[in-house]
């Protein structure tokens, strides 16, 4: 097991991280404050620091796949719940800077009061409420896991693909910019197999997003996944989100 003074560092200087690190969340331009408290986000962050430090000093920090670690990984796994029920979700505003994060912000804000409806139909309320910015490139999806059913739209520059250890799936996303130019906006039903894994991006990443490029990837937590393509994919030359869902089984 490699050495590593990870613990003994998180050990010494907990609070000052955990406080830079709360101030930096609390900073962030997409800050949800009506979502989540402060109170709130902060305990989530000493939480996750406590499972981090626990896992760095009892595992290896080469290996985040091993038992020491399934605290982390179960914690990860719910913040992701948790901000899915909140109804935290992406959203691409067209160009850059402000005039496109108020797009970007607008799409999510009419998106908390419709988020039970089918995803077709948000993307139609959307449209309307876009019209005075300057439009985004929006995707919306909904799984059932009772039915094994995921239901897509998208509008713009989304590409979206349904991955599983047999099969892959491309989701359609239609030309065209909410809140200016649609010419077609439509759902479609993709099935959903036994932990399978949805990963929806905007164009600032390559369309060349296919977790099964990397051996062993599709098997690991979400949040990985989203990070390693969005390390290796992203343009250097526009911003980009990623999103990645996982059907992580019977516990």
């Amino acid at each position: 097991m490699a050495k590593t003074r990870i613990p003994e560092i998180l050990t010494k200087y907990q609070d000052e991280l955990l406080a830079d690190w709360v101030r930096m969340q609390l900073a962030a331009p997409n800050r949800r404050p009506d979502l989540i408290s402060e109170q709130e986000l902060r305990r989530e962050s000493r939480e996750f620091l406590d499972s981090f430090r626990q896992a760095a000093r009892d595992g290896d920090v080469g290996d985040v796949s091993a038992g020491p670690w399934n605290k982390v990984r179960e914690t990860l796994a719910g913040l992701s719940r948790s901000r899915a029920r909140l109804g935290f979700n992406p959203a691409d505003g067209l160009g850059h800077g402000l005039e496109a994060a108020e797009a970007a912000i607008q799409a999510v804000e009419t998106f908390e009061s419709t988020s039970a409806l089918a995803p077709a139909a948000i993307l139609e309320l959307l449209h309307p409420v876009l019209r005075h910015t300057r439009g985004a490139a929006v995707a919306v999806a909904d799984i059932d896991l009772d039915q094994r059913v995921l239901r897509f739209a998208g509008l713009g520059n989304i590409s979206g693909g349904v991955f599983s250890a047999r099969h892959s799936h491309q989701m359609v996303s239609h030309n065209g910019t909410l809140g200016h130019e649609v010419r077609k906006i439509q759902e479609f039903r993709y099935p959903w197999p036994e932990r399978g894994l949805l990963i929806m991006h905007s164009d600032g990443l390559s369309r060349r997003s296919d977790p099964h490029s990397y051996p062993g990837l599709p098997a690991r937590h979400p949040g990985l996944i989203a990070g390693v393509l969005y390390r290796d994919l992203r343009r250097a030359d526009d911003d980009a989100a990623i999103v990645a869902v996982k059907d992580m089984g019977e516990a």
